[in-house]
């Protein structure tokens, strides 16, 4: 049977329409490889949301053709690109071999079969359509968490988006439909559920005449297995209280909000067709935290929209500033043909959008960055993803962090532990966008207490090692670290590992430190003349107790990383 491999670009959204093609091809006998080389079919799943992702789908199109002059026969197109721009591609991509829109995708081994035939079959048009509930489904996500599609498509229409032209009209699914699936996925080893759709908060409007995403969260957290649910994707409009209620009740749902605002001056947002003021965004967002004190709010907001002032942008700028939100992407608007603002007069020029949005980009770094810090000490659940070769470091999420798009927990820990995990994590430093953290399981003794006054480093000069101390700070969080030099003053630093909260986590493997200590005492370690001995040097009687006692505080206590 015919090799497929498939190249799946854009939202998650998207990427489930993959997973639900690559499970109907397995059913149907074709074998799946991730190798393009190996592929007698290539799919695309391609993007169309703006321009930079209709570029990047269409790149990729561009290279998977380069495989038709190896194995592969057939190219083929799918997603919101091949359903908005079908005759084009036809016209412009005479590589592709066939070309299947965002609701006919069920219909994937039926098209191979006709393309190999010779036809060019193209099946557009049909985006309000819903394809089968209980379609097979192969994850291409870790095998611990899952996206769960509760919706597709979209009424709210605003002035510069074209999902309602290539997703249709909003559909929600039924929340038994919903059930089944989540239950299937948690069977299957599934962990975390990452509910979405283009408006989640607006689930069961269509089918129940109510908003119901709340009943269906009720619903959800009685699946075994799930440990998180979180969602994506709210409107402002749509939080209702009682879902705010919901989200606050269970442990299982993560206090997380992913609410794309897109603006905060009030005339852009009407201009935009959305259906809140900056002051009923507030509102909400207050009473969010006010319910769950914890929450992370994450947005996305568009920058450069047809007749904003800066007027208009220091109203956004302020917005930002004053809510302060934990998450931020931020876009320049993308004018995009058969939308309304397309139209709209006074089209901003790239170069202003570009200025705004480092603006916008710096301020939401410094909030990120203080947001992060006010973690410190804070004791997280991680849900453990991986191990970093770089940095000889675990990592992986907490419950404010989603996959793909939020940051990176990363930690030391003696435990053994392996991806899927939920581990608890303390917070001992941060940046803007990454957290590193310690784990609160077996960790080095305390070296802070053997040497209340110092921060420790160790020196690394032509291959000898020594142990300097600065006065200046205490022992709390610093980088345990080689320095190598050579007798004409070069020199270069290299981390071995962190000082984190006071205990010393060494980060490089087959660290032999009998050898350390061998080395430590022979004088030639500090007859590189241009280096000024530490303050304490290894070789002065005062200082030879301190190494000792520092070497008796790591060995057979120091994590390695493995």
């Amino acid at each position: 049977m015919y090799n497929i491999g498939l190249v799946s670009l854009g939202c998650a959204k998207n990427q489930t329409d993959a997973e639900i093609m690559l499970g109907i091809l397995a059913n149907d006998g074709f074998n799946i490889t991730y190798n393009p080389s190996d592929a007698d079919v290539i799919i695309v799943n391609t993007c169309g949301f703006i321009e930079s992702a209709k570029q990047e789908s269409i790149d990729a199109i561009l290279e998977m053709a380069q495989y038709k002059n190896g194995r592969c026969r057939l190219l083929i197109a799918t997603g919101c690109l091949a359903e908005r721009y079908s005759s084009d591609i036809l016209i412009e991509l005479p590589e592709v071999d066939a070309i299947v829109g965002t609701g006919d995708y069920d219909k994937i081994a039926e098209v191979i079969r006709e393309a190999f035939k010779g036809e060019k079959p193209v099946i557009c048009g049909h985006n309000d359509r819903t394809p089968d509930e209980r379609l097979p489904r192969i994850l291409s996500t870790p095998s611990y968490t899952a996206y769960l599609k509760i919706a597709d498509g979209c009424d709210n229409n605003c002035t510069y988006c074209a999902i309602p032209m290539i997703r249709g009209h909003f559909r929600s699914r039924k929340i038994e439909d919903i059930v089944e699936e989540a239950e299937n996925l948690a069977k299957n080893g599934v962990k975390e559920l990452i509910l979405i759709a283009q408006d989640t908060s607006r689930y069961g409007k269509d089918l129940y005449g109510e908003y119901s995403l709340d009943k269906l969260l009720e619903k959800l957290v009685t699946v075994d297995g799930i440990k998180w649910i979180r969602v994506h994707y709210f409107y402002p409009e749509a939080i209702t209280d009682s879902l705010i209620d919901t989200m606050a009740k269970y442990d299982k749902i993560c206090n997380y909000i992913d609410m794309p605002v897109q603006h905060g001056n009030n005339e852009i947002l009407r201009r935009m067709a959305r259906r809140t003021t900056q002051e009923q965004m507030v509102e909400r967002i207050n009473k969010i935290r006010e319910k769950m004190p914890d929450c992370t709010i994450r947005t996305s907001i568009i920058v450069g929209f047809p007749g904003e002032t800066e007027e208009q942008f220091n109203d956004l700028y302020e917005f930002v500033k004053k809510v302060r939100f934990d998450r931020m992407g931020a876009f320049t608007y993308s004018q995009e043909e058969d939308t309304p603002a397309a139209d709209f007069p006074n089209q901003v020029d790239e170069e202003i959008k570009e200025e705004r949005l480092d603006r916008l980009m710096t301020l939401q770094q410094g909030i990120s960055l203080e947001l992060n810090k006010a973690k410190l000490g804070k004791t997280l659940e991680v849900l453990v993803e991986g191990y970093d070769e770089e940095s000889f470091l675990f990592y992986g999420r907490s419950r404010g962090d989603s996959i793909d798009v939020d940051g990176k927990v990363y930690f030391a820990t003696e435990e053994e532990v392996t991806p899927g995990d939920i581990i608890k994590v303390k917070i001992l430093d941060a940046d803007e966008y990454d957290d590193i953290y310690s784990s609160l399981g077996e960790m080095p003794k305390r070296v802070a207490e053997a040497f209340p006054d110092f921060n420790f480093y160790c020196i690394e000069q032509t291959d000898a090692y020594g142990v300097a101390a600065n006065s200046e700070a205490t022992m709390k969080h610093g980088e345990f670290v080689c320095v190598s030099g050579d007798s004409d003053g070069n020199f270069g630093k290299r981390v071995i590992g962190h000082v984190i909260d006071g205990n010393i986590v060494f980060t490089e493997e087959n660290i032999d430190m009998d050898e350390v200590m061998q080395i430590l005492f022979e004088e030639e370690s500090w007859k590189t003349g241009s280096i000024t001995p530490p303050v304490f040097c290894p070789y002065q009687e005062c200082c030879v107790q301190n190494v000792e006692n520092l070497l008796q505080v790591v060995c057979g206590s120091m994590v390695t990383g493995k």
